[in-house]
């Protein structure tokens, strides 16, 4: 079931035109920035994001913009996992493991550092804040770590009646797609 809805997906994405692609990362950022968790936070851990995923550079601007420290996943070769490390406007970047964007020399957090928010990405969404991942379960074992409100961006093509789960699968506090902004199962906003 997981690798039908994953391949759907996929090809969804495919499908979509780098205009509109940008245009609706555009909205889904001023979306997120009404979140209060979001505008309350002080640390934001972002993903860096793959061409046809939604575009995170307007919420790292707007990160800036509010004074918020930064930190994305990166891929900790030692230990085989996912880590995040500090993101500041200088830091050079580089493609890391599946080609996922990363600090080339990454300045890793300390396991006891609190982050607020952490923004992820995700094959698809339901609007109960179940999340589609590409598989691997990286980013699951990394939220199992990293206590905080999440985030799950979207198109809102990319919305599904029920993301079938796993015990393992962490679930979105929040879905926010150009459309739409769910909190679990609610919708509060819609244009």
């Amino acid at each position: 079931m997981k690798q039908t809805l994953r391949a759907e997906a996929r090809a969804l994405r495919a499908r979509l035109k780098p205009g509109d692609i940008a245009a609706w990362s555009e909205q889904i950022a001023a979306r997120v920035q009404t979140l209060d968790a979001f505008r309350r936070a002080r640390v934001v851990a972002c993903y860096l994001a793959l061409p046809q995923e939604v575009q995170t550079a307007p919420l790292l601007a707007a990160c800036r913009r509010l004074g918020q420290r930064v930190c994305v996943p990166a891929f900790y070769y030692r230990a085989a996992c996912y880590r995040l490390a500090w993101l500041t406007a200088n830091d050079v970047l580089c493609a890391g493991r599946w080609q996922v964007p990363e600090p080339l020399e990454p300045v890793w957090l300390e396991p006891s550092m609190a982050v607020d928010v952490v923004i992820a990405p995700g094959l698809a969404f339901d609007t109960a804040g179940r999340r589609l991942g590409h598989g691997s379960g990286g980013f699951d074992r990394l939220l199992e770590k990293v206590p905080a409100f999440t985030v799950g961006l979207a198109f809102a093509a990319q919305l599904v009646r029920r993301v079938p789960v796993a015990a393992h699968d962490i679930p979105m506090d929040a879905v926010v797609t150009e459309q739409e902004l769910y909190l679990r199962a609610q919708r509060v906003a819609r244009t």
